[in-house]
């Protein structure tokens, strides 16, 4: 399996080697996000962000106990503190946690040290249970806020597909919008949590939305879900 990588949203070709294979692999991970995997596998990467919340994270993971499935839960600092039971639930399911900063701001209008303060303030929150990787607040970054994310050893996941589950008030409406953009390899954002700068645009069956997953991990059957980490 190779690496998709790109800034943002937007995938960019693979860079040349130019010196040593590490060199070229340090060079990757210093410019570009992981958007996709390229898998002759029937493998997807399930990822989750905002949480953990204390109504909806339980039910997620019941859900995908049921279906078999893994998962890798960007959680924010912030909320992670208020609830480290449910940090703990998460790694002991079998899923992978990752670092979504520490209150949701966008990283490029903040300065590199208060970028730092933001992932090293939610890796210490995650320990032990963090597994390096960190995806930006809404997917926004720069190349400079790239650098600092590498800087600390982290690697950054975007995705690519979105399930937009926090404006869509029909799961199964969701789950055939998904089908469309899902394929070997995919990385699919989905939330156990809205964060506040999101909740004014939040319909009122935000809850049974984020629980009500079964619709989609039953279309896709012929898919191994697996966690972003797993996938790589």
């Amino acid at each position: 399996m190779s690496e998709i990588y790109g800034l943002a949203r937007h995938p960019l070709k693979r860079l040349p080697r130019i010196a040593t294979a590490r060199s070229s692999q340090i060079l990757r991970r210093c410019k570009g996000s992981v958007l996709h995997v390229c898998t002759d596998t029937p493998s997807i990467a399930l990822t989750f962000d905002d949480g953990p919340d204390p109504n909806i994270t339980p039910r997620v993971l019941d859900i995908l106990r049921r279906f078999r499935a893994q998962a890798t839960f960007f959680m924010m600092g912030e909320a992670a503190r208020q609830h480290p039971e449910l940090v703990q639930m998460v790694h002991q399911a079998g899923h992978c946690v990752g670092n979504h900063s520490w209150d949701h701001r966008k990283f490029p209008a903040l300065s590199r040290l208060e970028r730092f303060d933001q992932m090293q303030k939610t890796e210490l929150i995650l320990q032990p249970y963090s597994r390096k990787l960190f995806r930006p607040p809404f997917g926004d970054q720069s190349i400079a806020s790239r650098f600092d994310a590498f800087c600390l050893g982290l690697e950054v996941i975007g995705w690519s597909a979105h399930g937009y589950d926090w404006c869509e008030p029909d799961p199964y409406a969701m789950c055939d919008a998904l089908m469309q953009r899902v394929f070997p390899g995919s990385i699919v954002l989905l939330h156990d949590r809205l964060c506040e700068q999101e909740l004014h645009r939040c319909p009122s069956s935000r809850e049974s939305i984020v629980i009500n997953r079964a619709p989609m991990l039953k279309a896709w059957n012929s898919f191994s879900i697996r966690s972003a980490d797993d996938i790589r």
